[in-house]
């Protein structure tokens, strides 16, 4: 069996460690990182990618896809609001998130893309 190592100070270790972590993004909800997929969607009923059980939280709350590299959410018509950065988005429309970002969901669920 052929030793396939790569080591992770060589020039090709080097590039494929940049390469690996440019494009993960994750959400810190509660001292937890929740890594994010292409689309993913929040809200209480168990059918969601990220299931946050509190009853401010609408079953259906929002959407966050990846287009071209970029994140966008969008506010699913929710009970409570969805706020990004103090601003309250605009149910059904897409708004751009960056890694620093503040989501804040139903009023008290704060959420914050890294």
């Amino acid at each position: 069996m052929k030793d396939e190592t790569i080591i992770q100070d060589s020039p090709v270790g080097r590039r494929l460690k940049k390469v690996g972590k440019k494009n993960i993004r994750c959400l810190l909800f509660n001292g937890r990182e929740i890594r994010m997929s292409s689309r993913m969607t929040i809200g209480r009923d168990k059918k969601n990618s990220f299931v946050i059980e509190d009853g401010m939280v609408s079953r259906f709350h929002l959407e966050i896809l990846q287009i071209r590299g970029s994140y966008f959410i969008e506010d699913r018509n929710s009970s409570n609001g969805t706020w990004l950065n103090g601003k309250k988005v605009t149910p059904g429309k897409y708004i751009k998130i960056n890694p620093g970002d503040t989501l804040k969901i139903g009023g008290r669920i704060e959420i914050t893309m890294i």
